[in-house]
């Protein structure tokens, strides 16, 4: 897509943010169908930091379809100071059976309604078939400027996101949307969010397992990373040691995590050009092991789309 086509679009499909400060609803038995959490660092936190939370919680609360909430050490253990995946998807399910689907995504992450639409495509692709969907995250160096504070009614998404977003490696993956039975959670090693290694062997994992999906969304699901002080690369901010840098690696080694990126997904999803719907096709695989690209975000769609 042209960048005229693809922001034209965004516009279309509502990715300014609306000016609504919603709270966020408690969990309960009748959940919207898409349930989306996360877990902040704030308090203590720097006031950039503290904005980029902010902005999360107000953008996903206030998105229609989406059941959104903030996991603490009320919800789930915390070793190390940092929540563990499998207990807070296990916790997820469990206060909302019903949802269509689950996603976890880190606590500086923004998307736009694009995301709901493509949940909803992907999940009526058949019936009661099971998916682990994933995507690339596109970095913009956060401030506490008022044009970063999605609170305000003119918030820029598309500005942000194309003017100043650059997409990332294919294996920085700060977001996962699985069906409840895509997962056996309490098979998985007792990872923990904001360390490396457990999102590709995730991916990974449902690679493998039979009857599960891996969905690639990069193309119809823009997500901005709020990049604060601690850049690109901070897994989770305050690393103090290697021991707790490489905390995952104690139950999986990267030899064990050979389909673990976005790359290597069976699916992908893209927007089509003429009734603007999400459709679901083959991913046309171009793996490069290893790889280090940071391609701008429209450099990459020419000619993929």
């Amino acid at each position: 897509w042209a960048i005229d086509d693809l922001a034209a679009a965004l516009e279309l499909r509502g990715a300014v943010v609306a000016d609504a400060r919603a709270v966020v609803p408690p969990l309960k038995r009748a959940c919207r169908p898409h349930v989306l959490f996360t877990t902040f660092r704030c308090p203590p936190c720097t006031p950039l930091r503290r904005r980029i939370e902010d902005n999360t919680r107000h953008v996903w609360s206030s998105m229609d379809r989406v059941e959104f909430r903030v996991v603490t050490a009320a919800d789930v253990d915390f070793p190390r100071g940092l929540p563990v995946v499998r207990d807070m998807d296990a916790r997820m399910i469990e206060a909302c059976p019903n949802a269509s689907a689950y996603t976890y995504a880190n606590g500086d992450i923004i998307g736009t309604h694009d995301f709901v639409e493509t949940v909803d495509a992907v999940s009526r692709v058949e019936v009661g078939w099971n998916f682990l969907m994933v995507g690339r995250r596109t970095d913009v160096p956060w401030s506490e400027a008022e044009a970063y504070d999605a609170t305000e009614e003119g918030f820029d998404f598309i500005g942000h996101y194309i003017d100043r977003g650059r997409l990332f490696v294919p294996y920085a993956e700060d977001y996962f949307t699985v069906t409840r039975d895509a997962i056996n959670w309490t098979g998985v090693p007792p990872f923990v969010v904001g360390r490396p290694g457990y999102d590709i062997w995730l991916v990974d994992h449902a690679h493998h397992k039979h009857g599960v999906a891996v969905v690639d969304a990069t193309k119809t699901v823009p997500m901005i990373h709020q990049t604060d002080e601690n850049g690109n690369f901070s897994w989770g901010g305050g690393i103090g040691d290697k021991a707790s840098l490489n905390y995952n690696f104690k139950f999986a080694s990267r030899k064990h995590a050979d389909h673990g990126l976005t790359d290597h997904a069976d699916f992908e999803t893209h927007r089509d050009r003429e009734n603007g719907y999400v459709h679901i096709r083959r991913k046309r695989r171009n793996v490069v092991a290893g790889t280090t690209r940071r391609k701008h975000m429209f450099r990459d769609f020419k000619g993929r789309t």
